[in-house]
């Protein structure tokens, strides 16, 4: 619980979850107008997100703690889905994974729905493993119900339903199926019923970003951040080594394990497989919205492949220690990501201290991830005009990570001159100043930055 909730507020919003913030600052039907415009996501969170900030408001730790509340619950879930599927002592070593994963830390500080959709992903295995020993159809409602409910987070839940939608019908006897065919249609019912918006959502071009990226680094970057978190690690020999305990993980499951232990560990990998492969599969094929949050769901059905590993029978002494060991590397991760400024979310609040009030009329540059939250810590902030309009003070936010330095984007506009340069461990700040107020066009600013087009504001100083 310390991990997700004691730095709550150490970094400042990111560019999405101002998206969030502003839904919240709505009326509930203006919330739920807002999410076919502005998000890629069904409406699940964001209804739960706007009845909990009415109360803990919309600040940092006001709306993040939420997503911490989904992410220490996703603790015991993962015990209990390790234990139904595997053993007790597996269920243990998943919980402990979970709650020092860099990764589930990460999204448990996010405004956004992605730790409840781990959360619920992880319900819905553990009510599948509960129904797949005794497919009653009690059972198998309650595995339904979650699944919808985790389906009307974030549709990649579909993928893991599917595959254990596959395995239900596969184990469960042509008699016994009624109730699970009734499931399984209730859940397609759901996923008809948000067809539409999600069609609506695609049509927005919201995801489109994603294609801009290889799929195969996408891939790559998707087991790498699963282990070491958003940003890795300060020493890329620890990440290594907590590869290399994994490795061993699966090591012990084949050598170690009984048979029960590898049949639950076989099921559990096949539900992250799936989650994972299907929409590879469909990216390949033209439908291309792969990338690692969305597929936070495949988490710990991954995990408990190697909790299984660390807790076989007759792993003996060697399983715990691996897994004590690795458990401390990813406890080191997940506060290196707080203490270390270079591994956090880009620090928009910092800049937008340093910017302070405009003292001149000024254009602020900055990055397409900066321009929601520049306008949320700064407030009053507008379009450049496309034709230009009258300055005096150009701002230039220039985000960049690890100490990596790099000139300006772009020289400023005749008339103006560098009058500060300030450096934090996300961005570098280019204040140029004229002179006296000087007709400016949009052109003059029109820097890029890793390819994509800078937004432009224009900040009137306040009476």
């Amino acid at each position: 619980m310390g991990l997700r909730f004691a730095t709550l507020d150490v970094q400042s919003f990111w560019h999405d979850e101002v998206f969030t913030v502003r839904l919240m600052h709505k009326s509930f039907f203006g919330m739920l107008a807002g999410i076919r415009r502005t998000e890629s996501t069904p409406p699940l969170y964001y209804v739960l997100a706007w009845l909990w900030t009415r109360v803990f408001g919309t600040g940092e730790v006001g709306l993040r703690s939420l997503s911490a509340v989904f992410g220490v619950a996703t603790v015991p879930a993962a015990f209990a889905a390790g234990r139904e599927l595997v053993s007790r002592r597996a269920g243990i070593v998943a919980a402990a994974l979970a709650a020092a994963s860099p990764y589930l830390v990460w999204y448990s500080q996010e405004g956004r729905s992605y730790a409840l959709y781990a959360l619920l992903a992880t319900l819905s295995v553990l009510l599948f493993a509960r129904a797949l020993h005794e497919p009653s159809g009690r059972r198998i409602a309650w595995w339904a119900g979650v699944s919808v409910l985790a389906i009307a987070t974030h549709y990649f839940a579909g993928f893991l339903v599917l595959g254990e939608a596959a395995w239900l019908l596969a184990a469960t006897a042509p008699e016994r199926r009624a109730a699970l065919l009734r499931g399984c249609a209730a859940i397609g019912l759901v996923v008809v019923a948000l067809a539409p918006l999600a069609i609506v959502q695609r049509n927005t071009g919201h995801t489109e970003w994603v294609e801009g990226s290889s799929l195969a680094g996408r891939l790559g970057s998707t087991f790498k951040r699963f282990v070491t978190g958003e940003y890795g690690t300060p020493v890329d020999a620890l990440a290594v080594i907590a590869w290399l305990l994994l490795a061993v993980g699966v090591w012990l499951l084949m050598r170690r394990a009984n048979e029960g232990e590898r049949r639950g560990a076989i099921i559990t990998g096949s539900l992250g497989a799936a989650t994972i492969a299907l929409p590879f599969l469909l990216a390949l094929v033209g439908f291309d919205c792969f990338y690692d949050n969305y597929l936070i769901g495949a988490w710990v059905p991954l995990a408990l492949v190697v909790a299984a590993g660390y807790a076989a029978t007759r792993a003996r002494v060697l399983g715990p220690i691996v897994a004590t060991i690795l458990v401390g590397l990813l406890v080191g991760f997940t506060i290196s990501d707080s203490a270390d400024p270079s591994l956090r979310r880009d620090d928009f609040r910092q800049a937008a201290r340093i910017l302070g009030p405009a003292r001149f009329p000024r254009a602020i540059v900055s990055t397409r991830l900066g321009s929601q939250p520049l306008g949320l810590y700064l407030g009053d902030l507008r379009v450049f005009p496309v034709a230009g309009t009258v300055i005096q003070e150009i701002d230039v936010l220039d985000s960049h990570r690890f100490g990596q330095s790099r000139a300006p984007a772009h020289p400023p506009p005749p008339g103006f001159m560098l009058v500060a340069h300030r450096e934090g461990a996300t961005f570098r700040l280019f204040r140029y100043l004229a002179p006296r107020p000087l007709f400016v066009g949009s052109q003059a600013l029109a820097i890029e930055s890793f390819g994509q087009p800078a937004f432009i504001y224009v900040e009137r100083p306040r009476p």
